[in-house]
């Protein structure tokens, strides 16, 4: 059963705090940072806490978020790993030479 109306708010990386937004009629918000960094998204489910029986602000629930920048990675892997195969071959080829001979 998902929660409708909960007020999601995220603390920046730069210790910023703001509104992210309110889940939809299927729970879900989205969110799309703007800096890289450590996020954290607070949000407090209404209702009793299981330590008091009478209502309060309700639990509170935390969850750490990392965004990473784009990783180039990839690239340098298009890049060595047929550099890499012709090397091998070339080397190969160059034994069998000195084999030969």
């Amino acid at each position: 059963m998902p929660l409708v109306g909960l007020e999601i708010q995220a603390r920046r990386p730069d210790g910023s705090r703001g509104k992210v937004g309110v889940t939809d009629d299927k729970g879900e918000v989205s969110y799309l940072p703007s800096a890289e960094g450590q996020h954290e998204f607070l949000a407090t489910l209404p209702g009793k806490t299981a330590a008091r029986k009478e209502a309060d602000e309700g639990l509170q629930l935390l969850t750490p978020y990392r965004v990473v920048g784009r990783s180039w990675r990839w690239l340098w892997a298009l890049f060595c790993v047929p550099v890499g195969l012709l090397l091998l071959i070339s080397n190969i080829n160059r034994g069998r030479r000195a084999t030969a001979s």
